[in-house]
């Protein structure tokens, strides 16, 4: 058995080592570890986690697997993994095995364990460069690597940092040339109007157009993106913000206020409210930006007069409402004596006891020729985007009376009644027409050029959303009406 694994050692290792000699005159002791009572366990080593490589460029984890036709095992212990790389005599550079013109040769351990099989290895080593025509232009070669080319400042006269044409350099105004000034602080650069760059520790000039703080270098200057302007971070301007309110009161333009940097910014785009996280929290879905989130005001639809079923639970809601509740029209004050007051969209209580206001409702307006009506029923909410180009033609379907896009506009006539100071209860009768004629319970299908089949929409009848367009139009249909009994 013994003389079976000398045989083996000998093959392995005798053979290869003599083609060895001759390019380097390496020798065992070279090669293997001083200590030869191991050699059993070394071989076997080696063996169990050999790769079997068979060409330069190979995969390798160890020098085993590489040194029986002449080459070592470079391998990198971050990335796991080692490649087969030509011997190499850093002694006699124009031997038959010397390194290529991207070559260096340097001794390199075996890396496989953190028992070493062998004995650093001197491998041809592949580098970026070893001279400068390696390099680009503008590079020259330094330590193996390609690095830009420093250049000096020309002496170039100057009066303000806006004349050297080096963004690296400041304009000193004593010598008025573009020099280099070092620095280790902002204020050192102070008399140069330029900033220091902490990373060259030199006056930089400061600079003009940015996407981010980073490009201000400074952290005393932060990245106005409305301008795309660097300012400093404490100046109260007009795209200086503490508020989102703050970014409306000096500029026409749209914007909100980036609380992380305190400026006025505008609104990014957006997909979901995540996006948003940084500026306002809210991506408004219309226009996919991030805006200043309108306050969720909860409107409840009225029951059509002419209703005689029973009671709704949105009718009891209504009637328990605060008398300040947010309105649209005085029909939503639904206390006595209340009206709407337009400028602050609250029920407010009529005090002026002369007159009495009758308004107009819906069912009366659908006496008229045309019918005037929003098809959805949040159209108050997003009244903005009336003469938006992009939903122009969605509003002017869905929110046609909102935006006031009616081919025949709908006066509302006010009817004055003068009070002669009755009691309370009088006034509130006084509302009531004494002639009220019951409206015919019908559907009302034409909308414009469209007819509406109210059979097939049925569905949306109990939807809040679809409500007041249901009541107007399939009231029948809905059981929002009953058919009067002929007689």
């Amino acid at each position: 058995m013994f003389i079976y694994l000398f045989i083996i050692i000998i093959y392995y290792f005798y053979i290869p080592i003599n083609g060895l000699i001759n390019v380097s005159n390496f020798s065992l002791d070279k090669l293997l570890l001083n200590d030869e009572t191991n050699d059993g366990l070394r071989y076997k080593l080696s063996t169990k986690f050999s790769v079997k490589a068979n060409a330069v460029g190979d995969k390798c984890v160890s020098h085993f697997d590489c040194i029986h036709f002449n080459a070592g095992c470079a391998f990198d212990q971050q990335t796991k993994i080692g490649v087969c790389l030509y011997l190499c005599d850093s002694n006699r550079t124009n031997s038959k095995g010397s390194c290529n013109d991207r070559e260096i040769c340097k001794e390199e351990a075996d890396s496989f364990t953190s028992k070493n099989l062998y004995l650093p290895l001197p491998m041809c080593i592949p580098v970026e460069c070893k001279e400068d025509n390696h390099c680009d232009i503008n590079e020259i070669c330094q330590e193996n690597y390609c690095v830009v080319k420093t250049v000096l400042a020309e002496n170039i006269t100057c009066s303000t940092n806006s004349d050297c044409v080096d963004e690296d350099t400041v304009c000193d105004r004593n010598e008025k040339i573009c020099s280099s000034v070092q620095c280790s602080t902002d204020n050192e650069c102070s008399n140069f109007n330029g900033i220091c760059n902490v990373g060259t520790n030199t006056c930089i000039q400061i600079p003009q157009y940015c996407n981010n703080n980073k490009d201000c270098i400074s952290k005393a200057y932060v990245c106005d993106t409305l301008i795309q302007t660097c300012i400093l971070e404490d100046v109260s301007s007009n795209y200086h913000c503490r508020d989102h309110k703050d970014c409306q009161k000096e500029s026409s333009l749209a914007s909100i206020c980036d609380k992380s940097r305190n400026v006025c910014i505008i609104p990014p785009t957006c997909k979901n409210n995540f996006n948003c996280q940084k500026t306002t929290g809210y991506c408004d879905m219309n226009t996919l930006t991030c805006n200043v989130k309108e306050s969720n005001i909860v409107v409840f639809n009225r029951p059509p007069k002419f209703n005689t079923g029973k009671v709704k639970s949105y009718e009891t809601e209504i009637q328990t409402q605060p008398k300040d509740f947010v309105c649209f029209s005085d029909q939503d004050c639904t206390v006595a004596n209340y009206f709407c007051d337009k400028s602050t969209k609250r029920c407010r209580e009529n005090k002026n006891e002369e007159f009495v206001e009758i308004a107009n409702t819906i069912s009366e307006m659908l006496t008229l020729k045309t019918s005037c009506v929003d098809v959805a029923g949040n159209c108050k909410k997003y009244v903005k985007n009336c003469l938006n180009p992009k939903y122009k033609s969605m509003m002017k379907y869905a929110c046609s009376r909102s935006c006031n896009f009616c081919s025949d506009s709908i006066k509302t006539k006010k009817h004055y009644k003068k009070n002669t100071s009755p009691p309370e209860s009088k006034v509130i009768l006084n509302k009531i027409p004494k002639k009220v004629e019951t409206p015919v319970c019908k559907d009302n299908i034409r909308f414009r050029h469209h007819v509406i089949n109210c059979e097939d929409r049925k569905n949306l009848c109990k939807q809040k959303m679809y409500y007041e367009f249901m009541r107007v139009h399939c009231s029948k249909t809905c059981g929002f009406c009953k058919e009067t009994p002929t007689e």
